[in-house]
């Protein structure tokens, strides 16, 4: 009941944080809700299969390396379907597309093991959920978002939850 609790916590003050009606939404592409719907699904879908696959024995590198071939495939169809020219891209350009794969597959490799030793692919999933303090927090500093009391009330009761979890 516990765990439930803390879970509902991040959930609802993680809304908290990013559900903003101030902002206008006239200037974003309405699409990013279908694909955001289809994030979580698949999202889901990835925890679930991949406790059941490591429960069947199949090691976590080679579900990566699989699912990463499966990806470039995806990718490189859509850069030949959309005529992308990949080599106009700068050397700043290129290092910050090397810390997003370092970063990416380091997530990506965290996670399975995550999956892995945890007793339950939930607490993996509420942990990754709760990220979005951190990221309220760095977006702030770094990209200078505005940090709301609604946005600070939000990493609290976020934070709040997380040592719910782990009490």
């Amino acid at each position: 009941m516990k765990s439930v609790i803390a879970i509902v916590l991040i959930v609802l003050f993680g809304a908290l944080i990013t559900i903003d009606k101030d902002k206008s939404r006239t200037t974003s592409n309405k699409l990013w809700f279908p694909y955001t719907m289809g994030a979580f699904f698949c999202w889901g879908f990835l925890a679930l299969s991949s406790k059941y696959l490591l429960n069947m024995g199949v090691p976590i590198l080679t579900r990566l390396i699989l699912s990463m071939i499966v990806v470039t495939i995806l990718i490189l169809g859509e850069i030949k379907l959309k005529k992308i020219n990949i080599f106009q891209i700068n050397k700043p350009q290129v290092v910050t597309l090397l810390f997003i794969g370092i970063f990416g597959s380091s997530f990506n490799y965290f996670m399975q093991v995550a999956f892995n030793l945890a007793p339950n692919v939930g607490y993996v999933n509420a942990i990754n959920a709760a990220s979005i303090s951190l990221l309220t927090l760095m977006s702030s500093f770094f990209f200078k978002d505005e940090l709301t009391l609604k946005k600070m009330i939000g990493i609290f009761g976020v934070t709040a939850g997380l040592l719910l979890l782990f009490l």
